[in-house]
């Protein structure tokens, strides 16, 4: 009996010496929350109990996100804590050799070598270390919360080779990595080993792009045949000499008597409209097509590629937009007017016959 009166009077006393601790977040987002370094196994809003009394370090965790506070627990109370979270990344300390070199963190400079630390928030980030007349290093790497990453940066001399060219038809222009190089084939030398953009252009053809990879040391090949666009300058058509060689052709050719004309004079010259009409209004479309195929397959990608100040890439590419894509609509726009003014006369010269007297359909006298 003794035993089990003192029992209860302790397990009194230890409840006494306890309190509990309300923990959130102001924007109502949900962590983890940690007590004194431990974790609890609780998200916010979650209420600690049983916390001995005192002073106590509350921390909650989230994606790349923490928020710390200190309550005083009093004995038998709620402790209330409201937290804000702020953003939490990774440190990177690097090591460069050169010392000249310059450290870029996703594109934007940070420094130079031989060492440097830096604050990277959390996820995945591209490093690169560039000098001059070395081969540029590049590394992506992910940064957790917390996290201390060393990495280590060693340039050693860039490795150059020799590109061929060769093109046709010969008159076409050539870039490497978006800058002119020449027009027709040509060997450019000092190329930078690894992976490049060669690209043709050339009015009336189709503008080509195409990568290749420059080993060091050596000579790399690449020919590009370019082909004829849709209606251009360069596209194969058929001449009349051969129909005029051809003695039974030209005999086939040759106009018959007209037959007296039952009706109006004008109907041939309708049709031949008419058909014209057609003709220019579809010629017309497959310049407009050419035009947006130009400039979604070749320029838009093109463009992109040019850095902010790369005027010359810019201007390139602007010229070509020009060229390749605005001429193009331009006369693709012109040809469908034209046969849509043409079908609209057509139209105006059914409903009318001859002498102006409206007819009703397209049979009896024009």
């Amino acid at each position: 009996m003794t035993a089990l009166v003192w029992t209860l009077l302790t397990a009194q006393a230890l409840a006494q010496d306890t309190g509990d601790v309300f923990v959130t977040l102001v924007d109502g987002n949900a962590g983890t929350i940690f007590l004194d370094g431990n974790d609890t196994g609780l998200k916010t809003p979650a209420t600690l109990k049983g916390v001995t009394i005192g002073q106590h370090q509350i921390q909650v965790r989230g994606d790349c996100m923490v928020a710390n506070a200190t309550v005083d627990v009093a004995m038998g109370r709620i402790a209330r804590t409201e937290m804000q979270m702020s953003s939490v990344g990774g440190f990177l300390m690097m090591e460069i050799t050169p010392a000249e070199a310059t450290v870029f963190l996703d594109g934007v400079k940070v420094g130079n070598g031989p060492t440097l630390g830096i604050e990277a928030d959390c996820g995945d980030h591209v490093i690169e270390a560039t000098a001059d007349g070395l081969a540029p290093e590049k590394r992506t790497i992910r940064v957790e919360m917390g996290s201390a990453t060393q990495l280590r940066f060693d340039l050693g001399e860039a490795g150059f080779g020799t590109l061929s060219l060769m093109v046709e038809p010969v008159t076409a222009e050539l870039f490497l990595d978006g800058k002119s190089v020449a027009v027709g084939p040509v060997e450019v030398e000092d190329v930078a080993k690894g992976d490049h953009t060669v690209g043709a252009i050339l009015d009336g053809y189709e503008p080509l792009e195409q990568r290749v990879s420059v080993k060091a040391g050596d000579v790399t090949r690449l020919d590009l045949t370019l082909t004829p666009a849709a209606g251009g300058d360069g596209a194969d058509s058929s001449t009349d000499g051969d129909k005029q060689d051809d003695p039974d052709q030209a005999a086939a050719d040759e106009p018959k008597p007209a037959k007296a004309p039952r009706e109006s004079k004008g109907r041939g010259k309708k049709i031949l409209l008419t058909g014209a009409s057609v003709v220019a209004a579809g010629i017309g479309t497959g310049f407009v097509l050419t035009a947006y195929n130009n400039y979604t397959v070749n320029y838009v990608p093109g463009i992109s590629r040019c850095g902010s100040e790369d005027a010359e890439c810019q201007d390139k590419w602007n010229e070509y937009h020009r060229l390749g894509i605005r001429r193009y609509q331009y006369i693709g726009y012109g040809l469908i007017g034209a046969g849509a003014v043409g079908l609209g006369t057509t139209g105006l010269m059914i409903i009318l016959s001859e002498d102006g007297t409206p007819i009703v359909g397209l049979t009896g006298r024009w």
